[in-house]
């Protein structure tokens, strides 16, 4: 099927291998390479900007937004829009060919911009934590995510632009656990934000409730704007609420959240708070400064996880270095606890894992695996591991599929449906 974007046309739906429009005679394959397949906009929520559609391009899809505002200004910031994309090179950000920006003119006469770019597979992030049912990210998948949308924003920064619109909504999640920034300046910004400047409106920024920091809201937005949206993101991502939910606090103006989010370190936390400061002064000043402090939070983590294990474990005292006395006891203990576990495994309907088989993450619908203090969906989430990460199991309750007792990369229980088991014989 073809799709034509003439926005006069009555019938825009085609079938068959029409090259013209059978409602309006408008070409159906733009520039002779893009064929529209499908309308991606919501018509029952018209937009004043204009329309987003996919499209065919050699057997690739993707995406064309056709700019209807015809107001001059609007034109040159959509087409800056453009210039802008072309120029970037990051997995995370949407491609521009440099033939991806094109005029299209209709038998009326009528000329409209268009711009096509690479599609995201994947959801946004507001989608996304809504299907988990709004359950907060932890700590790993936080630094995680704060680590690849910063080095997008670097490179944006670095060619003298920002985003202006960072929210889980315009963050996408693909398939293959990686993120990617949406909307730079998209037609639909440009143009409410000039509009509100004819209506005699000081805003000069684009503004998303939550999100946005005071001084673009007046029409000063820096880079460190940016930063500021991206700790309200992650206060979003880490309590499963809306930023504006939560109160300020009166003297210092700080957002009143940390409470809600359990699953961090007080380290992120004070990172995300420095991002949110209310002077873009005061946050950090670029984004090397951001990830070498992500660095220092990891390596911390990681110091901290390796004393806990060194504490934990068990000295072991050789039996040879005891009275013979003491070895008759030792081995009647060893045996009573042996049998004592045995009984309690057998009672949960456990097993012990064969030596010869080993589990990983693999869940190619969910990018991490939530690990629980105990063997249940309703037991507290304590860490979440990536697709691909190698388990130690200890215990299998209720058959592999059900759940898992771990102890490395760290201690916990696991769902046994998301993981895969290779036994060698």
């Amino acid at each position: 099927m073809s799709y034509c974007i003439n926005p006069n046309c009555l019938k825009p739906q085609n079938t068959g291998e029409s090259k013209l429009c059978l409602g309006c005679g408008s070409e159906l394959r733009l520039q002779g390479c893009y064929q529209v397949t499908r309308l991606l906009s919501n018509p029952n929520k018209p937009s004043g900007f204009g329309t987003i559609y996919e499209v065919n391009h050699n057997g690739l899809l993707k995406i064309l937004k056709v700019l209807h505002n015809q107001h001059p200004k609007a034109i040159v910031l959509f087409r800056q829009e453009a210039q802008v994309l072309q120029r970037l090179n990051h997995s995370g950000i949407p491609k521009v060919e440099k033939d991806g920006y094109f005029v299209c003119t209709f038998r009326d006469n009528s000329a409209f911009h268009c711009l096509v770019m690479e599609k995201i597979e994947g959801m946004n992030l507001e989608e996304w934590l809504e299907e988990r049912n709004n359950e907060p990210i932890v700590e790993s998948v936080t630094i995680n995510w704060l680590k690849q949308l910063v080095e997008i924003l670097h490179e944006v920064h670095q060619q003298q632009y920002f985003h202006r619109d960072i929210k889980p909504a315009n963050i996408m999640l693909r398939p293959n656990g990686k993120l990617a920034l949406i909307d730079f300046g998209t037609a639909r910004e440009v143009t409410q934000t000039f509009m509100q400047k004819i209506a005699g409106q000081q805003i000069t920024g684009i503004v998303s409730v939550g999100y946005t920091p005071l001084e673009q809201s007046n029409g000063k937005a820096v880079p460190q704007s940016d930063f500021f949206a991206l700790g309200r993101t992650f206060v979003y991502l880490l309590t499963g609420k809306h930023p504006s939910v939560f109160p300020n606090d009166s003297y210092t103006g700080e957002l009143i959240w940390r409470d809600n989010a359990i699953l961090i370190s007080r380290a992120l936390a004070d990172l995300i708070d420095d991002l949110m400061k209310s002077f873009p002064g005061n946050r950090p000043q670029n984004t090397q400064e951001i990830l070498q402090r992500l660095d220092e939070i990891e390596k911390n983590i990681h110091l901290s996880s390796s004393t806990t294990q060194l504490t934990d474990s068990t000295t072991v005292i050789s039996p040879k270095k005891l009275p013979d006395k003491y070895k008759m006891f030792l081995a009647g203990g060893v045996i009573l606890i042996l049998g004592s576990t045995s009984l309690y495994y057998a009672f949960h309907h456990s097993s012990p894992l064969s030596s010869h088989c080993t589990y990983v993450v693999a869940d190619p619908d969910d990018p991490s695996l939530n690990v629980r203090v105990g063997p249940g969906t309703n037991e507290k989430i304590i860490h979440q591991l990536k697709n691909g990460t190698s388990l130690s199991v200890v215990t299998v309750v209720d058959g592999d599929k059900g759940w898992l007792e771990i102890d490395s990369p760290v201690k916990g229980w696991v769902a046994g449906n998301r993981t895969k088991k290779t036994c060698n014989p």
